[in-house]
């Protein structure tokens, strides 16, 4: 039978209670270990973001999503995903389009440049197809509107979260 693997947690929490000569190693080792942990996908399982300026819809969302088993952060904009996604495993992100600080378009953009490798579905209240090729071709794994969101929930989730 194959140890379980320890996770980041267990290991943060041995390298804490070595001695305090040990400490400046033990801070060294705990950040690199997190930064292993988060980008080679060792802690299984992953975070959902939520992105969307509106509380209310990734309270909603949030919500749904934790009552179908998943863990979720909320993001109120491009600037709080970015941050997030350099602390976080997150392994799928709900992007709004339009947003006081930049829009979904724009977000894709930056991922691409941060190399986010997973899926992005974009969402919106506007049925716009020209906006939904533009948002495919900028690197969109799939385009809801937000008034289908809840109900196309569980087939998004089983699309997206495929290994």
């Amino acid at each position: 039978m194959a140890a379980k693997d320890p996770g980041f947690p267990a290991v943060a929490w041995v390298l804490s209670k070595l001695s305090d000569n040990a400490q400046p190693a033990c801070t060294w080792l705990t950040a690199t270990l997190k930064r292993q942990w988060t980008h080679k996908g060792a802690v299984t399982g992953g975070e959902i973001a939520i992105v969307d300026d509106d509380p209310r819809i990734r309270a909603l969302l949030r919500d749904e999503l934790e009552d179908l088993g998943h863990r979720c952060i909320e993001c109120n904009g491009i600037q709080e995903l970015l941050a997030a996604l350099e602390l976080r495993q997150i392994q799928l992100i709900f992007l709004d389009l339009q947003m006081p600080e930049g829009d979904g378009l724009e977000c894709l953009q930056r991922l691409a440049k941060n190399a986010y490798q997973g899926p992005v579905l974009m969402f919106s209240g506007l049925d716009d197809p020209e906006l939904r090729a533009q948002a495919i071709a900028a690197g969109a794994s799939g385009w809801v509107l937000k008034s289908a969101l809840f109900d196309q929930l569980p087939e998004l989730l089983q699309e997206h979260l495929q290994a």
